[in-house]
């Protein structure tokens, strides 16, 4: 089974058709867009790097990044489909990337590519020493999600019928979301207190009290996550929970 499969399946039962846009690797979630016209998947193909905007992602990473920043390189694709930076040919790759949340084992990044190369962000990670958790190809050790911990959240681009600016966005993944609670806890069972906060750069609270309102807070809010997201408000246990673990501890 495949994506496209499901979207041509559910839209020739309409007598309809699906032609996809847009795609990412197999292993990582997210948006993927689909139309129902081959001329405007034409169009916009031709024009797609002067069209999109905006290309973000969310992405768990290996190792402690604190400070934003910024990878122009350019990337190469080898016989065995891997891609690498180079300083002779290849094409152009720009990523940005800030901290959303760290400790000394991980950091959930979020990320903005201006150009769409071949694991572009995956390469990225890699070469930085930090690579994706769940990324078996690029040289991570770390499958403890047992999935590719990297989500195409959201997209904006140009409509080529009306010119105006449209933005699509999904919701983080529940793992990455149930993540927020693991890292405030494992931030202190694993590698000890952070002193400045990633968000805000302000000094944090005393150890035994955050330690307290960490455990606390986020059992609280997975359970009441939990509760909510199985009487089928998504919308709300997702807010919740997020906001409450990101802003709140």
């Amino acid at each position: 089974n495949t994506l496209y499969r499901e979207v041509r399946e559910y839209l020739n039962s309409k007598h309809e058709y699906a032609f996809i846009v847009n795609r990412i690797d197999k292993e990582t979630s997210g948006i993927v867009i689909f139309v129902k016209h081959e001329w405007l998947k034409k169009k916009l193909q031709d024009n797609w790097n002067d069209i999109v905007k905006k290309r973000k992602y969310i992405a768990l990473v290996s190792g402690k990044i604190s400070k934003s920043g910024r990878i122009d390189n350019y990337l190469y694709e080898d016989k065995l489909t891997f891609s690498h930076s180079t300083n002779i040919g290849g094409k152009r790759a720009i990523t940005n990337y800030i901290p959303i949340k760290y400790n000394n084992k991980y950091t959930l990044l979020d990320i903005n590519i201006e150009t769409g190369r071949k694991n572009q962000i995956r390469v990225h990670m890699s070469e930085m020493k930090h690579p994706i958790v769940g990324d078996k190809k690029y040289y991570t050790k770390d499958n403890s999600f047992k999935r590719l911990m990297l989500h195409h959240y959201e997209i904006s681009l140009i409509n080529p019928i009306d010119n105006k600016l449209i933005t699509f966005r999904v919701k983080y993944l529940m793992n990455l979301i149930v993540y927020l609670i693991i890292i405030n806890i494992l931030a202190f069972l694993l590698c000890g207190v952070d002193k400045r906060n990633a968000i805000n750069n302000t000094y944090r609270i005393s150890e035994v009290k955050l330690l307290t309102i960490s455990i606390a807070g986020g059992c609280f809010g997975f359970i009441l996550g939990m509760y909510i997201f199985h009487h089928k408000t998504k919308k709300i246990m997702f807010k919740f929970v997020y906001l409450l673990l990101l802003y709140g501890l």
